[in-house]
């Protein structure tokens, strides 16, 4: 969303009042924003941090005639498993190793697709299908799976956990550096100088997500993640989503001069993830 920040700004200086927040400036798939492969995640990547895991390869099929690309990560001495949505430039050859290298040893399952239009999996993301596909992969994961399912959203993903929280029977939600809505996100990234001279005009799709009202009677266990210095999603957002959760079973770290990625580094997240796991075995 950095490029949020200067299109403001070059409104501003352009004296132009109304800006119509498109669905693009917060879902950029990879023919928008490029993305270089790192490294595919595969059973050698995995040993590296998990050496008696085991990897499969999955698939979700989709109306479109595409089919979600998916990674499943099992161990022995696991019995909870974890469906993770990335951010918006997240995907999962660097998920998957991230997730393995942090908190694989609390020990927990996870499992993990990439989002239409990104890494392995073919296809054009709006906020609708994105919403269809979260459900759909949290149907395929409480098929596959027996034991407890936590969903772990972190920043755009966190609108699909909290989706799915709101339309699903759910184990247990976390949500790294998220947020309320567009419209908040907007008001807190938009500059005091320029606030009188812009007004924002968001399309419906985006207008109509708001993670407090999708949270508000969520009764499961949950654990809320934000980073001191976000600059993407505010920590006040975060806290704002993490005030509405209806469930008495909630915790709250933030994370002292975090940002906004790389907050499953941190020692005392790791703590508090197993610690928040650990309640499901």
């Amino acid at each position: 969303m950095r490029s949020i920040v200067a299109f403001i700004f070059t409104l501003v200086l352009t004296a132009c009042k109304t800006v119509t927040v498109e669905e693009s400036m917060f879902i950029r798939p990879d023919h928008i924003a490029p993305y270089a492969n790192k490294q595919v995640f595969n059973e050698l990547k995995l040993r590296e941090n998990l050496p008696y895991a085991k990897l499969n390869e999955l698939q979700v099929l989709v109306p479109n005639g595409h089919s979600l690309q998916g990674l499943f990560v099992q161990q022995e001495n696991a019995s909870v498993t974890l469906l993770y949505f990335g951010g918006n430039r997240s995907h999962i050859d660097d998920a998957a190793h991230q997730l393995a290298a942090q908190v694989g040893n609390c020990p927990i399952n996870f499992m993990m697709f990439d989002y239409r239009g990104y890494g392995r999996t073919q296809g054009e993301p709006n906020t609708e299908n994105l919403k269809e596909d979260a459900l759909r992969i949290f149907d395929f994961a409480r098929a596959k799976t027996s034991g407890k399912l936590i969903v772990h959203g972190h920043s755009l993903g966190s609108f699909m956990t909290a989706y799915i929280a709101q339309k699903r029977t759910v184990d247990g939600i976390i949500l790294e550096t998220t947020a309320s809505t567009v419209e908040d996100v907007l008001s807190l990234r938009t500059p005091w100088y320029a606030k009188p001279f812009i007004r924002f005009d968001i399309v419906p799709s985006l207008a109509q997500i708001d993670n407090t009202i999708a949270v508000n009677e969520f009764q499961g266990k949950s654990l809320v993640i934000t980073g001191e210095n976000d600059q993407t999603t505010p920590a006040p957002l975060g806290l704002k989503v993490f005030n509405t959760i209806g469930s008495k079973e909630k915790r709250h770290v933030l994370v002292k001069e975090g940002g906004h990625n790389n907050l499953l580094q941190r020692t005392e997240v790791k703590t508090a993830y197993c610690e928040f796991v650990r309640q499901f075995n």
